[in-house]
């Protein structure tokens, strides 16, 4: 089994979903690291940001993950708090 964590991708969700993705990978961008993955790994995480944000999350406590990923998240939407 692989489970794969790409991070946000450029797929036509985020501007459904009226949500900045100008980081995003493009779809092209997950098929090689998915298929290199295949047998010889149960997880795989596409991308130098997705990668990086997950393994610098891995040492903080839980309220700091919040706040970091309340952060990231608040960077993708449109909307403008007041």
């Amino acid at each position: 089994m692989l489970a794969v964590a790409p991070g946000p991708v450029d797929s036509g969700f985020g501007q459904r979903a009226n949500m900045k993705m100008g980081k995003a990978l493009k779809p092209s961008q997950l098929g090689v690291p998915i298929l290199t993955a295949l047998g010889k790994q149960s997880n795989v995480i596409p991308g130098t940001l997705s990668k990086i944000l997950v393994y610098s999350l891995g040492i903080l406590p839980r309220w700091a993950k919040v706040k970091v990923m309340k952060k990231v998240m608040d960077g993708f939407t449109n909307h403008h708090r007041q």
